[in-house]
């Protein structure tokens, strides 16, 4: 059964509800992975198995032990049509998808009689700085049951294999081979028309963003990721029209780095090879990177967009329904919180007035990285790209609803609980218009 759980209030994320039998095959992981149980009769769970009630019940990101160690359960195959909760790396809901997606089949067979659990393991065995996370290449995922049953239950399947490979297996050694399959059987029954492959994935990672150290961007395998730019704004519309490259001089190319770590920390990341790190902050730097790999264009059609975006945004936290608000109330509400407006305002509607003209090249690099559009890319490389167009842009709540859902519900976490409904509504709304 699947229910909408709103994220403080506010997101709503799909959850499929625990209870009954499926209880006790849950505690049967838990208790395997970190020696607790829930005492809770009902409760609700995403695609990993995280549940909001039981992270109240037992402390916060209990299922998992530290942020190096990520578990999952699985008790119902209906979990791969939930949601992720808590994306800690943007990887997480790929590498989950492919596991429910390939082995389906066998998590149906498995859940029918017990339940699975495993770890997201990315063979880091620790984060202590950014720089740790240029040490994922791979995420692999194994997953067993609490009881035998699924080491049994395989054993079973090869050893019927065997003995369709070997008839003679039958009378040797006293037909020891076929007691010992009777035997089996005694344990888990008749399955000769269930799949009982081994869940055992391995995925490799390129690009990917993590939440970790205020929020880490890391772009691997990129075409040329070493670009060491000017400072210049002016260099920055002049390459996004194509007018100008200004490229690295590093003596030998077969040195440029291979991976770029976007990082938002006030630690200075330790040097590795391969490696260079920007900082969020240098805003001019890290949109040349964008840039210049063809990650994302500046597409200036947005300005007016992203204006309307901030006053939505501040009118809503304000507790206004902006949907319906006739053009004469909504001018005079903004004028009246024109004062609680971000700097980035002011510095839009001054570039709105140079787009008009046509003068672009008087927009400083603050506007244009927030009016940046991504490129065609790879899957895993377009989710961290929007993490970190979230994070530049927050106010746009329908990339938020589809990229950013944790930060953006975080983002009203603080508001009374009127001004909580009608964004939450104002969510509602939208999903229902991309649907």
């Amino acid at each position: 059964m699947f229910i909408t759980h709103h994220f403080e209030d506010i997101v709503p994320y799909k959850l499929i509800q625990v209870d009954g039998e499926l209880v006790d095959s849950y505690n049967h992981a838990l208790k395997k992975l970190i020696g607790k149980e829930t005492a809770l009769k009902q409760f609700c769970i995403d695609k990993r198995g995280f549940s909001p009630e039981i992270n109240a019940e037992l402390g916060p990101n209990y299922l998992q032990n530290s942020a190096a160690h990520r578990y999952i359960i699985v008790v119902t195959p209906n979990q791969a049509k939930a949601d992720l909760l808590y994306d800690e790396f943007s990887f997480d809901n790929a590498v989950i998808d492919f596991v429910y997606k390939n082995y389906l089949s066998v998590i149906s067979t498995v859940t029918r009689i017990d339940c699975l659990y495993g770890e997201l393991n990315d063979g880091v065995p620790h984060f202590q700085g950014v720089e740790d996370c240029a040490l994922i290449s791979r995420v692999t995922v194994e997953l067993d049951t609490p009881t035998p049953f699924f080491e049994q239950a395989k054993q079973l399947q090869n050893m019927v294999s065997e003995l369709h490979s070997d008839p003679e297996l039958l009378i040797e050694n006293q037909a020891e081979h076929l007691m010992n399959m009777l035997t089996l059987v005694e344990q888990v029954g008749d399955i000769r028309s269930f799949n009982f492959s081994d869940i055992d994935v391995t995925v490799n990672i390129e690009c990917f963003h993590t939440q970790f150290f205020g929020g880490t961007y890391l772009f691997r395998s990129l075409p040329d990721a070493s670009f060491y730019p000017v400072r210049n704004p002016y260099a920055v519309n002049k390459f996004n029209r194509g007018e100008a490259r200004r490229r690295s001089t590093h003596e030998n190319d077969r040195n440029r780095p291979k991976s770029v770590i976007i990082f938002n920390n006030d630690n200075t990341p330790r040097p590795l090879k391969n490696v260079e790190y920007i900082h969020i902050d240098d805003t001019s730097t890290a949109l040349l990177f964008l840039l210049h790999n063809s990650l994302a264009t500046i597409n200036y059609n947005l300005i007016p967009q992203r204006i309307r975006q901030l006053e939505d945004y501040l009118l809503l936290s304000k507790g206004h329904n902006v949907s319906n608000l006739s053009e004469p109330e909504r001018h005079r509400l903004i004028s009246q919180h024109q004062t609680d407006m971000p700097p980035i305002y002011e510095l839009l509607i001054y570039a709105n007035r140079e787009y008009q003209t046509d003068n672009l090249i008087n927009i400083p690099a603050e506007v244009q990285a927030r009016i940046l559009s991504p490129m065609e890319l790879p899957t895993a490389s377009f989710h961290a790209l929007e993490k970190l167009l979230c994070h530049w842009w927050p106010y746009d709540i329908a990339a938020g609803l589809r990229f950013n859902k944790q930060a953006l519900g975080e983002q009203f976490s603080e508001l009374d609980q009127l001004s909580k409904e009608i964004i939450k509504q104002y969510c509602v709304n939208l999903l229902e218009q991309t649907s």
